[in-house]
């Protein structure tokens, strides 16, 4: 009997980030939403490389901007047909055409959602921190993107792993003693996810207060920065030679990116 054993190839590209995208990017030559994607893209890294020369917007302006274009992203080149009865209708035209129709939906509720939670924020001194309708359906709306968008590249594990402890918001009076609290209404939850009133300074979306507060401010102005010497790099070797390059090392880059 062979004791050969079945290899199975692995997909690299699902591996690596940069991989996969640019295989979307060549898998989609052609298609306008990975075009529209693209442009997308070209504009998120614009607004930052603008606001990392130019100082930063308030924090509402900063992190809406930066999370509509994020989610735009996802939306663009993660359509729902990959991910929803793939196997039966992914096929199908209409089907197709159905879900990103729906994607495009979810894309202007996105920006929709972004806009009222930044005016809640910029009016809530004229209110006397009071909230209106807007703030309960921007929270809602982008909670629920939010979700779906984690689905579409994380898996379930995030997304279900949010609605528990959004669970447990709603049934606090209900738990144990050992974990009971008095619980929140879903009104009250949406509004504080789309302002957070007790973020002082740094309100909209409280739920990924650092870390989008880290991406929208801090760190995705630093990759288009160390893409830069990359392609500087690329470009200037053939040019002056090798010897004349000086490569940043994986101790220098942190600095060179720091000052670009």
């Amino acid at each position: 009997m062979s004791d050969k054993k079945e290899i199975k190839e692995i997909d690299v590209a699902s591996l690596d980030s940069e991989l996969a995208a640019a295989r979307t990017l060549e898998e989609g030559k052609g298609d306008k939403f990975i075009m529209m994607a693209s442009v997308v893209a070209f504009l998120m890294t614009s607004f930052h490389i603008y606001t990392g020369f130019f100082g930063l917007f308030d924090y509402s302006v900063q992190r809406g901007v930066h999370l509509g274009f994020a989610l735009t992203l996802i939306l663009l080149t993660q359509p729902l047909y990959k991910h929803v009865f793939k196997d039966k209708f992914a096929g199908s035209k209409a089907f197709r055409a159905a879900c990103r129709t729906f994607d495009m939906i979810l894309v202007v509720l996105t920006w929709v959602s972004v806009w009222m939670a930044q005016d809640e924020v910029h009016h809530l001194t004229e209110r006397l921190s009071k909230t209106t309708w807007m703030a309960t359906f921007a929270g809602a709306c982008l909670v629920i993107i939010v979700l779906e968008c984690a689905r579409r590249t994380l898996g379930y594990i995030m997304p279900v792993l949010a609605l528990i402890f959004i669970a447990y918001a709603l049934a606090g009076p209900n738990l144990p003693m050992a974990i009971a609290h008095r619980g929140y209404s879903l009104e009250r939850i949406c509004k504080f996810l789309a302002t957070d009133l007790d973020a002082g300074e740094q309100p909209l979306f409280a739920c990924l207060k650092t870390p989008l507060g880290s991406l929208a401010l801090h760190i995705y102005r630093r990759v288009p920065c160390a893409a830069l010497v990359g392609v500087v790099h690329i470009v200037a070797h053939p040019v002056v030679g090798r010897e004349k390059i000086s490569v940043p090392s994986d101790k220098t880059l942190p600095g060179a990116v720091e000052r670009c």
